[in-house]
């Protein structure tokens, strides 16, 4: 009789067992939906901040290439001053080289 109620003791555990188990493993599968998800929403929103930052990136770029490009487009000028400078004060050297000659 002992180890009957013995045997229907360990049954009933067996069957508690099984259940923790299935618990455990629906807990676990839940666990696996909600990380997933967390993940895709994370991966989302770090996609949309790269992007964010890439544009504000390329913003920076066509400013700096503006500003590169306006530079040197005033080098140019400043270039062709010193040019026309320069060839004035060969021309009034002539002049004077002409002046000195009468």
């Amino acid at each position: 009789m002992a180890q009957s109620l013995y045997k229907i003791q360990l049954s009933k555990l067996d069957e508690e067992n099984d259940k923790f188990n299935e618990v455990i493993k629906h807990l676990d599968q839940s666990l696996n939906k909600v990380l997933k998800r967390q993940e895709a929403d994370y991966l989302k929103g770090y996609s949309i901040y790269v992007r964010e930052k890439e544009r504000e990136l390329r913003g920076l770029v066509q400013r700096l290439n503006e500003r590169n490009n306006s530079s040197s487009l005033k080098d140019e000028m400043i270039y062709g001053l010193k040019q026309q400078v320069s060839q004035l004060y060969k021309d009034a050297s002539k002049q004077q080289d002409e002046r000195k000659a009468l």
